[in-house]
C-alpha cells in the first residue's frame, strides 16, 4: 500500500544522522547540468533534515517569487529533476539504514514533486544553425582540435558526452562509412554512422590510445568542450551556440528534408519518437505568416 502525502515522523531518521554525510551524498560528482538546482536545494535546506516534508516543500518554494523574480517553468523543472535524481541516488546508498516505510515515503515525496507545463518545448529555429553557419565556424576556427569536434557534433548529431567517450574500440570501419558504438542516456547503446575520411582526419590529429577524442592520455571534459565552442560562437558568428546547438541543427534540417521520424529518433537515441516530434517537427506560425495570415 502506497503512502501518499501521509508524515512518517521516522522518514528522516535514517538520512539524519549526519547531515553533512547527506549534504556530501548531495554534492557528490553532480553532472554540470545539476549543479545548480542541487545548490539551490541546499540553499532552501539550511538546518533541515531532508525529509518528505522537505522535498514536498522545494517544490513549493521554487514556484514562489523571490527578490521580485520568478523561476522560469524550464528551470524548475530542471531544478526537480536534479533533486529527484540526486535523493534517488543517496535513497539507493542507505536503503540497509532505511526500513521499507521510509523507502516508500520519500519515493512517494519524489513522484509528487509536480513539473511545469510548458507549452511547447519545440526547439526554436534561433537555435538551429544554418549549413553556411556550421561551414563558417568550421572553416574559421583557429582551434584544430576544437575545429574537429565541431565538425563531428554537426554530422553526427551526438550529445557531446557522448561524443567524448567514444572508444576507439567503438568504431568498427566500412569503407566510406564507419559505425561507431554510442552510449546514451540511461546507458542505452545505439549504433551511428559517419564518414571514414572525416574520423581518419580525427584520428591523425588527437592520436588517441583509447579514445576517439584524447589529450594527453585521457578524455576531454565536457565543460571545457563546451566553453570553448561558446567562445567561437560569439567570435566567428556573433551568436550565442552550444555544443547541443549542432544536435539540433542536424535534427531540424533532417525533418525539413523528409527523413524518417523514426530515423531521427534513432540517430538521436530518444527513447520515444515523441519526443522527437515534439522537438523538432516545427509546425507553428513563424512571424511572417502570422503576419500575413489575413492579408488578400
Amino acid at each position: 500500500m502506497s503512502i501518499m502525502y501521509k508524515k512518517d515522523e521516522n522518514t528522516a531518521l535514517a538520512l539524519a544522522e549526519d547531515k553533512e554525510e547527506i549534504r556530501g551524498l548531495l554534492r557528490e560528482d553532480i553532472p554540470e547540468a545539476y549543479r545548480a538546482g542541487v545548490n539551490c536545494f541546499l540553499a532552501f535546506l539550511g538546518d533541515q533534515e531532508l525529509s518528505f516534508e522537505s522535498v514536498k516543500a522545494f517544490g513549493e518554494y521554487l514556484r514562489e517569487p523571490h527578490a521580485g523574480r520568478r523561476y522560469s517553468a524550464a528551470t524548475i523543472n530542471v531544478y526537480i529533476a536534479a533533486v529527484v535524481q540526486r535523493i534517488q541516488l543517496i535513497i539507493k546508498k542507505k536503503t540497509a539504514q532505511m526500513n521499507y516505510a521510509q523507502v516508500v515515503t520519500l519515493q512517494d515525496a519524489l513522484k509528487n514533486l509536480k513539473r511545469e507545463k510548458i507549452a511547447s518545448v519545440a526547439v526554436e529555429e534561433d537555435q538551429v544553425l544554418s549549413y553556411a553557419e556550421i561551414r563558417k565556424l568550421i572553416a574559421e576556427c583557429p582551434a584544430p582540435a576544437i575545429c574537429l569536434m565541431m565538425e563531428f557534433l554537426a554530422y553526427s548529431a551526438v550529445r557531446v558526452s557522448e561524443m567524448l567517450q567514444v572508444l576507439l574500440s567503438d568504431l568498427a570501419g566500412h569503407g566510406e562509412y564507419t559505425e561507431i558504438r554510442i552510449r546514451g542516456k540511461g546507458a542505452k547503446e545505439r549504433k551511428i554512422r559517419v564518414e571514414t575520411e572525416m574520423l581518419e582526419r580525427i584520428r591523425k590529429h588527437f592520436a588517441g590510445v583509447a579514445y576517439l577524442f584524447e589529450h594527453h592520455g585521457r578524455a576531454y571534459t565536457r565543460a571545457l568542450v563546451t566553453m570553448r565552442i561558446k567562445e567561437y560562437g560569439r567570435k566567428i558568428l556573433g551568436r550565442e551556440i552550444s555544443a547541443h546547438t549542432f544536435r539540433h541543427s542536424w535534427a531540424t534540417h533532417a525533418i525539413k528534408k523528409g527523413a524518417r521520424t523514426n530515423s531521427v529518433q534513432e540517430q538521436l537515441g530518444h527513447s520515444n519518437p515523441a519526443t522527437t516530434l515534439a522537438l523538432y517537427v516545427h509546425d507553428r506560425f513563424t512571424w511572417k505568416e502570422q503576419k500575413d495570415l489575413f492579408r488578400e
